[in-house]
């Protein structure tokens, strides 16, 4: 029996995805806390909103938080920032983050997962792989050998990263997406679903799927 408070800190989809994920582990949650006050004194899926985030007193000293908020990614954001402060507002009071790994997620032996990394199932991680704390590795995406992930990015439902590939911090890479062998994606990019990406991305470009590696900024 864990001798600590699990807490999600969302209400959302991605709330509920990941309380999915914990209940096929019969992992214990204590409950959700939210800034949406509509949500008070509901249950997301069976687990009890306890109170709003920014009044709810809680332990760092007994309590494990999961990052529950998901990111809706625009051609003008990336929508992880919040996802990002959450994390950070939280670890400067010294609390520590939670993985969240599926049991139908296949990660090799030898892959390194940042705190707070949250691998969907269908996903699969592939041997010398590194994922920064806080990011997303969605529902089937494809991560080849030697990829590295920097923080607080969001690797979407499908996208597949071939060997050798660097994603950013706070990088987007969409549903779908390809990102071939090699190829160096700076920080806050923004992918569009399905493009396919075959030469390297600055820092905060957007790149549309059609025409292919179309920059818009």
């Amino acid at each position: 029996m864990q001798d600590y408070s699990l807490i999600i800190i969302g209400g959302g989809g991605h709330t509920r995805v990941l309380i999915g994920m914990l209940k096929t582990v019969a992992r214990p949650i204590t409950g959700i806390l939210t800034r949406d006050a509509s949500l008070l004194e509901e249950m997301v899926h069976e687990v009890p909103v306890l109170g709003l985030e920014d009044s709810y007193a809680l332990d760092a000293a007994h309590t494990h938080l999961i990052n529950g908020v998901g990111n809706k990614a625009t051609r003008s954001s990336s929508g992880l920032v919040l996802r990002e402060q959450l994390f950070s507002r939280y670890k400067a009071r010294g609390f520590s983050f939670a993985q969240v790994i599926s049991e139908h997620a296949v990660i090799q032996p030898d892959v390194m997962l940042g705190e707070g990394v949250q691998v969907m199932p269908g996903a699969v991680v592939q041997p010398g792989a590194m994922v920064g704390e806080n990011s997303i590795i969605n529902t089937c995406a494809s991560i080849d050998h030697d990829v590295v992930i920097y923080p607080h990015a969001h690797i979407a439902p499908g996208a597949v990263l071939c060997g050798d590939v660097v994603v950013g911090e706070r990088t987007h890479v969409g549903a779908g997406a390809v990102v071939i062998q090699g190829i160096r994606i700076g920080s806050d990019v923004i992918i569009g679903a399905g493009a396919v990406i075959t030469r390297n991305v600055p820092d905060g470009a957007v790149i549309l799927p059609s025409p292919s590696e179309h920059i818009v900024r």
